[in-house]
């Protein structure tokens, strides 16, 4: 029975002094990769020729895009979104009172894609989809996404 003591004690300790190890290596390496989504978009399928893809920007201003159908780029890539087209872009969801928007905007028809649109912005995030009947105000957002998507010189990421 001693020894069953002296061994569950010996591991408690060891895990102790390991997690204490582990968490200054994670706060490290969370402190290099500290990105976070601020702005995606994703566009969904529907019967037709519609785009499908999804598309992530950085706070640090690195853009991922993933096409999958009806596009020109088929695959993963990245990219860096000018500096001043960032700043344009956040301020254009600022202005457009983005987290006002209500959270979907659907009504009973089929065959439309249907348009996810995320903002994150000083602590406050929302997700917005959009199948029929948003405002021009949303669907202006959405047109500079997608125009940023056909802007910017996209690298395949290897597969």
């Amino acid at each position: 029975m001693k020894i069953f003591i002296y061994v569950t004690l010996a591991i408690a300790f060891i895990s102790c002094h390991t997690t204490k190890k582990m968490r200054t290596t994670d706060t490290a390496a969370l402190a290099v990769t500290d990105k976070a989504i601020v702005i995606s978009m994703k566009k969904t399928m529907c019967y037709g020729q519609c785009p499908v893809y999804e598309v992530e920007i950085y706070n640090d201003r690195m853009a991922k895009y993933k096409g999958e159908k009806n596009v020109d780029n088929v695959g993963e890539f990245t990219a860096t979104v000018p500096e001043e087209r960032y700043n344009t872009l956040l301020e254009q969801f600022k202005n457009a009172r983005f987290f006002e928007f209500k959270k979907e905007y659907r009504a009973p028809v089929s065959d439309l894609p249907t348009t996810y649109l995320f903002f994150s912005y000083e602590g406050k995030s929302k997700k917005v989809m959009d199948y029929y009947g948003a405002p021009e105000s949303l669907k202006a957002l959405e047109n500079l996404v997608a125009e940023l998507v056909n802007e910017l010189e996209w690298k395949k990421l290897k597969e």
